[in-house]
Order: C-alpha cells, then structure tokens, then sequence
C-alpha cells in the first residue's frame, strides 16, 4: 500500500516536470515573438499611464511610436549578444 502511494506521488511529479519542459521549448521557440509583444505592451502601458500630454516628449506622446520603441527593446532585450545569459 505505502509503495503504491509512493509510486503514484512520482508520477504525479513527473507530469509536472513534462508540462514545464514543454512551455520551455514553447518559449525558446517563441523568444523572438514573445520579446516583441511583451515589449510592446510594455511601451505601450508606458504611453497610457506615463505618457506625456502636451506632444513635446517624442517617445510618450504618440502610442503608436512608444509600442514601436517597447517592441524594439524587447527584441534587444532577447537578442542579447551574451553567451552566457
């Protein structure tokens, strides 16, 4: 009985390792696109809570310009030239 618990409590363990190794190699797949809209949401939520109002701050005042600049740094973000990050 006390083995048959055991058994089942590392099987149970094991299909959870099987779901986050998949989402890792969805992400790595993914690193790409998942930096561009992350990063475009972030300049995004950037323009509508910071954003400037009087049309002088070139990157706040235009929603479309700070989603374009968050993606950019997203994909910067990503593609980081270091080996061992």
């Amino acid at each position: 009985m006390l083995f048959k618990k055991m058994m089942q409590n590392t099987c149970e363990t094991s299909k959870d390792t099987q779901n986050q190794n998949k989402f890792i190699g969805f992400a790595r797949k993914y690193k790409l696109a998942l930096g561009i809209v992350i990063g475009g949401l972030a300049g995004f939520l950037y323009y509508t809570f910071v954003g400037c109002t009087s049309g002088s701050c070139a990157l706040a005042s235009n929603p479309v310009s700070s989603t374009l600049i968050g993606s950019l740094l997203g994909v910067v973000f990503v593609k980081r030239p270091c080996s061992v990050c």
